[in-house]
């Protein structure tokens, strides 16, 4: 799942946006590096490292949830056109 969410960041992005398009590519990077991590993690393990994180550091994570949100809505409205 996370997989196809950074090949859409990927394919979404505009090639001649300077702006844009170093952002974009580092998010689906983090996104490819994080769903590697995920399939070698044990639930509770990942349970506690994301409540460790959302202590340390709310609001990156808020950003990222935000930022999946978006994406999610994103992927649902072009699927049911």
């Amino acid at each position: 799942m996370l997989d196809q969410v950074a090949s859409t960041l990927r394919s979404s992005q505009p090639a001649d946006d300077d702006l844009v398009a170093p952002i974009s590519k580092a998010a689906a990077d983090y996104i490819e590096v994080s769903a590697e991590k995920i399939r070698h993690v044990d639930g509770d393990e990942a349970l506690a490292a994301i409540a460790a994180t959302a202590r340390q550091h709310p609001l990156p994570l808020a950003l990222g949830a935000a930022a999946a949100g978006f994406l999610a809505a994103r992927f649902i409205s072009s699927s049911t056109k």
